[in-house]
């Protein structure tokens, strides 16, 4: 389905497919992103949605620790699915 209109898309009309994640509820996740639209996760893996939740154990995108000196820096975004993946792996 084509995002803004409704109607189905056409064929060569989509170049990339957003899959998001969502609960039992079908409820569409949310996740922090940093600007370049990597994921933060906690030490365990686990999505973040808030910058409070990571205290004191630090950021993670997944592979980097994150030190925040300015939260606003992070946007709260629908949870990819490529992105869950990748902290699967």
């Amino acid at each position: 389905m084509n995002p803004k209109t409704g109607s189905l898309s056409k064929i060569n009309e989509r170049q990339e497919i957003f899959l998001y994640v969502t609960d039992s509820a079908a409820q569409i996740q949310q996740c922090l992103y940093t600007r370049d639209g990597f994921m933060l996760t906690d030490v365990d893996g686990k999505p973040l949605t808030s910058v409070k939740s990571a205290i004191p154990h630090g950021l993670y995108n997944p592979k980097t620790v994150t030190v925040v000196q300015n939260p606003s820096v992070y946007r709260l975004s629908p949870l990819s699915a490529y992105d869950e993946m990748k902290i699967a792996s």
